[in-house]
């Protein structure tokens, strides 16, 4: 699927001269990216409970059979003995366009075009408006359904290929997965050929909340990950009159 990407606008730029400290730090002072650590993309992007919401997403994403289709006949990530290198590119991609400076950011969206510019599809309705936005999105509710390519999908997902040093992540993944899956509208559930029952949200709910506050209770060398402690660190240097405020919401 085509379209013509809108500029990239760089939006927490400030000067370096502004409270910056003079040894060395300015260039990384004055260029937090496309967001920065005021922002609700540094806030939320941290949390370890993110990959909850990061497959959750894939598995209704998987229900736009177009998009399911698409997926299938050209990304690597539904070949077992490439999709392991295939996730590490697109988490490296969201790690520069989370945390990246500008030049970074805009290197790695040069990087992901080209790689497009050779899939072909068109999409003709670009929603203008939160409107049209939402008449879209009812849209797609309707005409979603569960392919067979969804459904694969799916079952691939509760045994991916990790390579040998990460095999015993392969005993968390399915209880990850089934939470993610849980967390679906019960209509995308039923669609997979699951109950809907709405005792299910109120128990994924209370699981959610449960290993949100489990988290929050490991130390920050374990619950977040090398770019997430050096953004910490980058607020705590470049700003730190607001330090201890980006440190509660990103979380101790």
């Amino acid at each position: 699927m085509t379209r013509t990407a809108p500029p990239v606008q760089q939006r927490s730029r400030r000067p370096a001269s502004e409270s910056a400290p003079a040894d060395g730090t300015e260039a990384a002072c004055a260029d937090y990216g496309l967001f920065g650590p005021g922002s609700a993309t540094w806030q939320l992007m941290g949390e370890p409970i993110l990959w909850v919401a990061g497959i959750r997403a894939l598995y209704l994403q998987a229900l736009h059979p177009m998009v399911m289709l698409g997926t299938w006949q050209n990304s690597a990530l539904v070949h077992r003995r490439e999709a392991w290198a295939r996730f590490l590119r697109t988490t490296d991609f969201v790690r520069i366009r989370t945390y990246g400076t500008m030049p970074e950011v805009e290197r790695a969206g040069r990087r992901v075009r080209k790689i497009h510019a050779f899939l072909t599809g068109t999409d003709q309705h670009v929603p203008a408006s939160v409107a049209e936005l939402d008449a879209y999105y009812q849209q797609a509710v309707q005409q979603a359904r569960a392919c067979d390519e969804a459904k694969r999908s799916l079952l691939m997902s509760f045994n991916p290929p990790l390579p040998a040093a990460l095999l015993p992540l392969k005993l968390l993944v399915p209880a990850i997965n089934t939470v993610a899956f849980a967390a679906l509208p019960r209509w995308a559930r039923k669609l997979y050929g699951a109950p809907g029952f709405p005792v299910t949200d109120a128990i994924t709910t209370g699981i959610l909340r449960t290993l949100y506050q489990a988290t929050r209770l490991a130390p920050a060398r374990l619950r977040y990950t090398p770019t997430v402690r050096r953004a910490r660190q980058t607020i705590s240097i470049c700003q730190p009159e607001r330090g201890a405020h980006a440190s509660r919401q990103l979380g101790r």
